[in-house]
């Protein structure tokens, strides 16, 4: 607790990021993915191979390559994006220090973009319930850009301005319709972009045991607010969490699909 205390301190951060909890949970994830470093390497390595072979494919040789939500770089392989492109642009609301090291290091090749990817923080923070785009010279940097990386952040966009909807007392039917608006948003903006990759999980289960030691595996739950997603090129199993992670005796697994976006996403359920 000390350290990521320190680290909190440290971190070079907008008062947006704080106050909502971002910073705190993105320095909580560095913490967590060090203990479930096991579990979650298949689905590290995974996720790094597609988008690395999806920018590979590019032709003629990408001039820039943006990735939204960024983080820790834990599931992008940075080196690998500068080996198949001129210029990587990172986008998150928080660049962790290592982050912002690599980028100092690497001769003006590689942007830091800080911005609520959401549009839903700043409003939320304020009690209000609105849902911004994304600012318009981020906008035109997406549109514009040979190639735009979405990883694995489409069902974490909701989650910060979820939590302070339901302090403020937002109805759970509420809540659900403007984390639709979120995501729909986002979908939006990626297949309007030349190239586009991506990857998210979709739904969650729990196994474990019952009462009599055998082990069972729970229903699949929608972690997408309505918006079913077509059979990705890729699709796997993540084991997020284990029982001794969650501390109550079952494991989490998410399903994730990678997929190469132009027109194809399915509709969102009616609400």
């Amino acid at each position: 607790m000390i350290a990521e205390a320190l680290e909190w301190l440290a971190t070079p951060a907008s008062s947006l990021a704080r106050q909502s909890g971002l910073l705190a949970g993105q320095i909580a994830i560095r913490h967590r993915a060090a203990r479930c470093r096991r579990l979650w390497q298949p689905h590290l390595q995974a996720t790094r191979a597609y988008i690395t072979a999806q920018v590979a494919a590019i032709s003629p040789r990408p001039q820039q390559v943006i990735v939204l939500g960024s983080g820790h770089l834990n599931d992008v392989d940075l080196q690998a994006l500068l080996d198949h492109a001129d210029h990587v642009v990172l986008v998150d609301i928080v660049h962790p220090l290592e982050v912002r090291w690599k980028a100092f290091r690497a001769g003006g090749r590689i942007e830091l973009i800080e911005a609520d990817i959401s549009g839903s923080l700043a409003s939320a923070l304020a009690g209000g319930r609105a849902i911004h785009p994304v600012d318009e010279p981020l906008k035109q940097r997406i549109l514009s850009a040979d190639c735009v990386v979405s990883v694995n952040i489409l069902s974490q966009l909701p989650i910060g301005a979820h939590d302070l909807w339901t302090r403020s007392g937002c109805s759970e039917t509420e809540i659900d319709q403007l984390s639709r608006t979120i995501i729909k948003g986002h979908l939006d903006l990626l297949v309007q972009a030349r190239h586009a990759i991506l990857i998210t999980d979709q739904v969650a289960r729990l196994r474990g045991p019952d009462e009599s030691g055998a082990t069972i595996t729970g229903s699949w739950q929608d972690l997408l607010f309505g918006f079913p997603l077509v059979q990705g090129e890729e699709e796997w199993i993540w084991t997020i969490a284990s029982a001794t992670e969650r501390g109550d005796g079952y494991e989490e697994e998410r399903k994730v699909v990678a997929i190469r976006l132009a027109t194809r996403l399915g509709t969102p359920k009616s609400a």
